[in-house]
């Protein structure tokens, strides 16, 4: 799965050209989170509390069938490359590493680049512990008279805002190719809307669920796009290796503290969750967020593969203008 996720920079490089190339990664990535938008709406519909084979079984074949159709697509519509290279830094071939060892290789060459490594890290910390807060999400909301339903409403309306938001900030950053502070804006913003969330949920306001609604969904249209950013701008940072690479593993942080920050919410809420399991969750969030915001001021702004399409350009014209 973070392979898969973590193809859509390189398809980016090898089928557009540089002004389009976060706009594709933007789109080719936050695709697969409008499944996961039609899977937190549509599951609890199906089940409608009923988890019996019947039920389970609908759930399971509607997957599949979408799973398919995208899957016979990508046999008979979708080519290797195009004709022409659409750059000059574009990949004519992928470049993916063919061995385990060969994956180690290319990693290990990042581990003392410490500036990638607070950005892979920062990453992880803040799109992974709200990955995993929304997995929780039900459970904490469930004190405060919030149904299972009308939380994945909730995320499912906030995906969706997110994956619309991301293309046009990814726009924005193809014309001004402003990673480090596009990505410290975000987590910035996204910051934020999680304090405003936590206070609302501390303070137990009247008509909550109109409330969550409108930070979480906030916060999504701010975190989300973060996703293809971080990567383009990992894929930046590790050029000239292949943009699978960078992306990859900038993804494999967020899977990590995803994981972990499933195991500590999971942990805090236990089996049946108070209002005080959920407020403590919610400001743990807000200190995970804070501490990626501060590490995205850290990271270098280096872009590596931009400066060398640069260079090119640059040498190709020089001998038209003597």
């Amino acid at each position: 799965s973070t392979q898969s996720h973590g193809i859509p920079p390189l398809l980016a490089a090898i089928w557009f050209p540089t002004a389009e190339r976060s706009l594709a990664t933007s789109i080719g990535t936050l695709s697969g989170f409008i499944g996961i938008a039609y899977s937190f709406y549509f599951s609890p519909v199906i089940i409608d509390h009923q988890a019996d084979e019947k039920h389970f079984a609908a759930l399971l074949g509607s997957a599949f069938a979408a799973a398919s159709v995208v899957f016979i697509a990508s046999l008979f519509v979708v080519t290797d490359k195009p004709a022409k290279p659409p750059s000059v830094t574009a990949r004519t071939e992928t470049g993916m590493p063919s061995t385990v060892r060969e994956c180690l290789k290319l990693f290990c060459g990042q581990l003392s680049n410490f500036s990638l490594m607070r950005l892979w890290f920062g990453f992880g910390l803040a799109n992974g512990t709200v990955t995993a807060l929304s997995t929780v999400l039900s459970s904490m909301l469930l004190p405060y008279n919030i149904s299972e339903g009308q939380t994945g409403t909730i995320i499912s309306v906030a995906i969706l805002a997110g994956c619309i938001a991301a293309p046009v900030i990814a726009l924005t950053l193809d014309k001004y190719r402003n990673y480090k502070t596009m990505l410290s804006l975000l987590y910035g913003f996204s910051t934020v809307t999680i304090v405003g969330a936590a206070l609302v949920i501390t303070f137990d306001v009247k008509d909550l669920y109109a409330a969550a609604f409108v930070f979480i969904v906030v916060n999504q249209i701010t975190l989300l796009p973060a996703i293809p950013v971080a990567m383009e701008f990992s894929v930046e940072k590790t050029y000239p290796d292949p943009e699978v690479v960078g992306s990859s593993l900038c993804l494999v942080h967020l899977c990590i503290f995803a994981v972990v920050g499933s195991v500590v919410f999971s942990t805090i809420l236990g089996d049946t969750a108070t209002k005080g399991d959920s407020i403590v969750c919610i400001w743990v969030c807000v200190g995970v967020m804070f501490t990626a915001f501060l590490l995205s001021l850290t990271v270098r702004s280096d872009r590596f593969r931009h400066d060398h399409e640069r260079r090119i350009l640059s040498e190709e014209a020089s001998p038209l203008m003597v």
